[in-house]
């Protein structure tokens, strides 16, 4: 009973951390990038959600599901093949991926925003979006 009371304290308290930081940041940004700003970034990061979505393509459930039968059975062969065989398919995923987002963004600024002002924001979303999918 003890364990399981730790490890819900310990889930509760990431969660209301997480809950607190993400209160402060969304005030941050609300200052510094006004209300035209936020709602640029906010369209962004749907769309980087969306993306992230889009990419896993369902890999995270499947692999959990594949090795749950060889992960029962110890059998360390299966479950490593089957690790190294999801990490290739997130780099393929993730590469081809990238790569889209980065030509999508691109074509979008030029199009929608009439340049190039935000081209960091296209490398930061490509980085973001592989840190998303090896979660």
């Amino acid at each position: 009973m003890k364990s399981t009371f730790r490890a819900t304290a310990i889930l509760s308290g990431g969660s209301i951390t997480s809950i607190l930081l993400s209160l402060i940041s969304a005030k941050v940004m609300a200052v510094y990038l006004h209300p035209a700003g936020y709602g640029y970034y906010g369209l962004l990061q749907s769309f980087l959600g969306l993306i992230v979505l889009l990419s896993g393509m369902g890999i995270a459930t499947g692999l959990v599901r594949s090795g749950a039968g060889p992960a029962a059975r110890n059998d360390e062969v299966a479950v490593a093949s089957l690790r190294r065989g999801a990490w290739l398919l997130f780099m393929a995923t993730g590469s081809i991926v990238t790569v889209l987002l980065f030509l999508f963004l691109c074509f979008v600024f030029m199009s929608f925003f009439g340049g190039w002002n935000d081209n960091l924001y296209c490398t930061v979303a490509s980085v973001s979006e592989m840190s998303q999918l090896t979660k």
